[in-house]
């Protein structure tokens, strides 16, 4: 016998739009680790296959826009499928940055 959580699990997982959002979640919590930099950028949301980061430095942004490319192939690598597209990258000021974030 299925316990509960077995059982939404599975619902969630035969459900596309919650199953994306659950992988969008889980590619902006990979972030840190793939752009080897929190503490200059951050990640904002993950929509349509694109991932949106924020830096608050104009050129770590270019820096992060010249490599996004390779940010795409590793995150598909992680994710085991072609989820993401396309890192879209912009620049943002410190009082943008979500609360609990490292402040740099």
């Amino acid at each position: 016998m299925e316990n509960a959580g077995q059982i939404l699990k599975g619902l969630i997982e035969n459900l596309p739009a919650a199953r994306d959002m659950i992988e969008g979640n889980r590619l902006l919590e990979m972030w840190n680790e793939v752009a080897d930099r929190n503490d200059l950028s951050w990640p904002v949301k993950f929509s349509s296959g694109i991932l949106f980061v924020a830096s608050e430095d104009p050129s770590f942004a270019q820096e992060l826009r010249m490599k996004r490319m390779q940010f795409v192939e590793e995150f598909n690598r992680r994710a085991r499928k072609n989820i993401v597209k396309d890192v879209k990258i912009t620049v943002c000021g410190r009082s943008k940055r979500p609360q609990g974030e490292k402040d740099g």
